[in-house]
Order: C-alpha cells, then sequence, then structure tokens
C-alpha cells in the first residue's frame, strides 16, 4: 500500500509541475553590475576579509575568477 501511495505522488508531482515560461519582453535592465578587468585568477582578499585560505583547489580554498566553470574548468 505504501509504494502505490509513494507511486500515485510522484506521478501527480511530475504531471502536475509545470515549467515557468516567460513567452513576453521582459523588460528592461533593472540592475547592472560589471566588475571591469584584471588577472584571472585575481589577486588575494586583503587579510581579515575571509577565514579561508586564498588558492586553487578544493574545500576551504578561495579563488578570485570570471569564469563560472559551467563550460569547463574554471582555469
Amino acid at each position: 500500500m505504501l509504494r502505490l501511495l509513494l507511486f500515485a505522488t510522484l506521478l501527480f508531482i511530475g504531471v502536475s509541475v509545470g515549467a515557468q515560461i516567460c513567452s513576453g519582453i521582459t523588460g528592461p535592465v533593472i540592475y547592472l553590475e560589471d566588475f571591469g578587468s584584471g588577472p584571472n585568477p585575481g589577486p588575494e582578499l586583503p587579510a581579515g576579509t575571509t577565514t579561508y585560505t586564498y588558492g586553487l583547489g578544493g574545500g576551504g580554498l578561495y579563488y578570485v575568477t570570471n569564469d563560472s566553470g559551467q563550460n569547463g574548468a574554471l582555469l
């Protein structure tokens, strides 16, 4: 019975959820930020700005870049 209820719930959620599609004009840009240019990756932040360590790599490290990494490697 529990499996049937779970199946029906998942089926209902899959059928009832629809995408939010914008079919009209989105209007003017309200906010636009330009961070300029510079080296990539950028320099280390001033001391006391963050508790993270500057560097490329995994957890607890940070670096400033102009690449979000959505199309492959960050650098």
